[in-house]
């Protein structure tokens, strides 16, 4: 199953997209877009609150994920976030 041709499984692609997009960091060495360690359930709400506000259609929590995992492989949560714990202190121009 690629993506079924119904009005919620369209929203759900557009709106994968512009998260992604939004939210997601583009590796430089590959087509990867990496996001923020989260759990996929923060995720999915987020899409519900999104559109619920524009009265779209919306899908179940299994074929959401399905359409995530089906239509954007090259899309991976982090299991963690790397910090190198430097603090830059940018200098004050007067």
């Amino acid at each position: 199953m690629i993506c079924k041709n119904t009005l919620a499984h369209a929203n759900a692609v557009e709106w994968f997209k512009t998260y992604f997009d939004l939210c997601g960091d583009y590796q430089p060495n590959s087509e990867e877009i990496h996001l923020n360690p989260m759990k996929l359930l923060d995720i999915y709400s987020e899409y519900q609150d999104e559109l619920k506000l524009d009265h779209e259609e919306l899908l179940e929590y299994k074929s959401w994920r399905k359409v995530w995992f089906n239509m954007f492989p090259h899309v991976r949560l982090r299991e963690y976030k790397a910090v190198s714990g430097e603090v830059y202190i940018l200098p004050i121009n007067f």
